[in-house]
């Protein structure tokens, strides 16, 4: 019975339904795939933001997973995750200051949503990206599009995000900016938090040059609308 595509579909909309209302997240999945040996595919996953606009959207996400019912309780900890298609637009909208996904990660820090009991928590050991693109948009500027990043590909160690923040190990990714840049190699130590954004043991390489450098970003959430100047 399990294995019924329709069967899984529901149990995966149930378990969405259960991390939505407990963090008032809009987190939807349209197809689910799960097989005996521990493979678990989801076609068209998304994730609306705080104005219902698409924020992120996964056209195939792949994984092993070691216990279903683990999962369904909560347990988010996978060892390999394969991305593909992965659409993400960070946004500020008119008149706002914290961006959207800002918005989002918010929604799981518990010192200030008194609803859940426990931090969520989702770990990964192994990221694969492939033809990824992300988005960068502030509605509060003349030009709102201030960053475009497409065919991004590569592998993300130890990700994780711990109620608000984000962590991951990146390993030789690669993409194209909106000026046309490719970048060959991007490794760093990533993380990400409310306070502070930190790229160490960062190393940027291009077809025609090579960055070697220690990044760490520190604002306040109202100076992320003027990013260049402020952080």
């Amino acid at each position: 019975m399990l294995m019924l595509q329709k069967v899984q579909t529901v149990l995966a909309h149930w378990a969405m339904n259960q991390v939505n209302t407990k963090y008032n997240t809009h987190i939807y999945i349209d197809k689910v795939d799960l097989s005996t040996l521990g493979l678990i595919k989801l076609k068209g996953v998304e994730i609306k933001d705080h104005h219902q606009d698409s924020m992120v959207y996964i056209q195939k996400l792949s994984s092993h997973i070691l216990s279903y019912k683990k999962l369904l309780k909560g347990n988010y900890d996978f060892e390999t995750v394969s991305l593909d298609g992965l659409f993400l637009k960070i946004k500020i909208y008119k008149g706002e200051t914290d961006d959207n996904f800002s918005h989002f990660l918010k929604s799981f820090d518990t010192s200030t949503n008194k609803k859940p009991k426990k931090e969520f928590l989702l770990m990964a050991s192994t990221v694969y990206l492939d033809d990824g693109e992300v988005f960068i948009i502030d509605d509060n500027n003349k030009k709102p599009l201030k960053a475009f990043f497409k065919k991004i590909k590569g592998t993300v160690k130890n990700f994780k995000i711990e109620g608000p923040k984000v962590f991951a190990t990146i390993k030789k990714l690669y993409l194209v900016d909106n000026n046309t840049i490719e970048v060959k190699n991007l490794t760093a130590d990533f993380t990400y938090s409310p306070q502070k954004i930190e790229l160490l043991n960062a190393l940027l390489k291009t077809p025609t040059s090579s960055i070697d450098a220690e990044l760490v970003f520190t604002y306040k959430r109202e100076d992320l609308r003027d990013f260049n100047n402020k952080v």
